[in-house]
């Protein structure tokens, strides 16, 4: 019963020693293995980022990373899977010194023959006064960490210095991010239209004609070489939605398409051009200037586009809107795009004359003055300018006999017709024409204001007056010829109108 007992002692004694051995050898390779594939993942950190620093790839530093983190779980798997059992920690045991006594006794372990018994306790008798310390230290790769660390250091110093391969990987990837969002948008816009389309919110023919202007932006998108291009994209996408945008379009429609428009109000635009359109059918003025108004309605504010066709409506109720009345409403504006469209209009009617003429001003000035007289005979000039319809233009000029200082007096003698004049004795000077909403000095007023003077004012007023100034034609010619090329790049003009436009251009330089 005694030796039973023994026996049975020598076997937890000897389990309990494996155990320590089993977690001493752990604790060893987990050392060894860490340094071997830790110092695999940060040569490899360090290549890949190193490589990104010549090579534009944007995920290099999360490579390096994923690199890193997988080398250092291939060695965790590698150290689970090489766990020591019983029998390999008997014999790492048996390798220390011990001499077979551990393997020995493991494969006698539980026989009681009294042979076996003996070894167990043989066994038991060396492991007591085992030190693991001494047999089994840890042994440390210190040359693997220290590399280890240099590798992530060096990784790190690459990722913070910047390079041109670096930058245009970025900036690739901002497109790429930039492309997927509009492409998210437009087939998000492409659902509702369809939505729309289904629920009898908009017609079939302006559907299609969204539907193809989105398709062709999406395929211009995906094909852009950088932002710019998709910038381009977006900007003839705009223009194309603002050119063919439904009258008759829902709030949910608009609603749909507002975020490819930027800056306008696709549903107050579509309710001006439904109005626009309902006029146009009466009127030939404003049919004949359809795509100028329209075109005009994407640059007005909303308060400026009520109040142009308020007046269109105002002067559609005394009868048929005539050319005139289509400009004056325009250039009521005070809005420089408006008064673009005007002499547009005003061109393309063949009433330029009336036009220019309607530009320079409502209320007109006619002064007589200034006259001063020296010795026997006295001079008298004045200048005389009227705004109306026109501008007018005078020169008056008197002789007098008032002995010693006497004094002359004159009237002078108007002049003015539809087109407007300068002075007759400004030769030399280059043409001169109005602009809106600008003000400055008039050189045509030339008289002298003197104390012996008789002067005498009159003032007409013929229609709205509206601030400007005089300027020469050369000045401001290249800035609305530029003006006029860009809308015509922007919309489906016909080459006949082209041609004219650039004619007219080409015949005021």
């Amino acid at each position: 019963m005694g030796k039973q007992t023994l026996g049975s002692q020598t076997d937890v004694e000897i389990e309990q020693f494996l155990k320590k051995v089993v977690r001493r050898d752990s604790g060893q390779r987990a050392w060894k293995l860490l340094g071997i594939y830790g110092l695999a993942g940060s040569i490899l950190c360090f290549v890949t980022e190193f490589i990104t620093m010549f090579v534009p790839f944007y995920y290099g530093g999360a490579l390096a990373g994923i690199l890193l983190i997988l080398t250092v779980c291939v060695g965790m798997v590698h150290f689970l899977l090489g766990r020591a059992d019983e029998k390999k920690a008997a014999r790492l045991a048996d390798n220390t010194g011990l001499k077979e006594r551990i393997s020995t006794a493991l494969e006698v372990r539980g026989s009681e023959e009294t042979i076996h018994v003996l070894q167990r306790e043989d066994a038991c008798h060396a492991i007591r006064g085992y030190s693991f310390e001494n047999r089994m230290p840890y042994i440390i790769p210190w040359r693997q960490y220290i590399v280890s660390g240099s590798m992530i250091l060096l990784s790190l110093l690459c990722v913070l210095f910047p390079s041109p391969a670096k930058e245009l990987a970025k900036q690739r990837h901002q497109f790429a991010v930039e492309v997927s969002e509009e492409e998210k948008k437009i087939e998000q816009a492409k659902q509702e239209l369809k939505k729309q389309g289904e629920e009898g919110k908009i017609d079939e023919e302006s559907l299609k004609k969204i539907e193809d202007a989105i398709d062709t932006a999406r395929k211009e998108i995906r094909e852009a070489d950088d932002s710019k291009e998709i910038a381009e994209a977006k900007e003839r996408l705009e223009t194309k939605l603002l050119r063919d945008i439904p009258e008759n379009m829902s709030k949910e429609t608009a609603e749909s398409l507002q975020q490819f428009v930027s800056g306008k109000d696709l549903a107050s635009l579509a309710d001006y051009q439904q109005k626009l359109s309902a006029l146009a059918q009466s009127h030939l003025s404003v049919s004949n200037a359809m795509e100028e108004l329209k075109s005009l309605g994407e640059q007005l504010e909303d308060y400026k586009k009520k109040q142009l066709l308020e007046d269109l409506e105002q002067a559609a109720k005394d009868g048929i809107i005539s050319d005139k009345e289509l400009t004056t409403a325009l250039n009521n504006l005070n809005d420089a795009n408006a008064s673009y469209a005007s002499m547009s209009i005003a061109q393309n009617s063949g009433m330029e004359s009336q036009s220019n003429a309607q530009n320079a001003g409502g209320e007109g000035n006619n002064q007589e003055g200034g006259q001063q007289g020296n010795g026997q005979q006295g001079n008298g000039q004045g200048n005389n300018q009227g705004n109306g319809q026109g501008n007018g233009q005078g020169n008056g000029q008197g002789n007098g006999q008032n002995g010693t200082g006497g004094r002359g007096t004159g009237g002078g003698m108007n002049r003015g017709d539809g087109v407007g004049m300068e002075r007759a004795d400004a030769s030399g000077d280059a043409e001169k024409v109005w602009i809106p909403g600008s003000v400055g000095d008039d050189d045509n007023l030339t008289g002298q204001k003197s104390g012996a003077s008789d002067n005498k004012n009159k003032t007409e007023t013929k229609g709205v007056a509206t601030a400007g100034q005089k300027a020469e034609i050369g000045a401001v010619s290249g800035q609305y010829k530029q003006k006029a090329y860009s809308r015509l790049d922007k919309q489906k003009v016909p080459d006949a109108k082209k041609d004219l436009v650039k004619k007219y251009f080409s015949g005021i330089e």
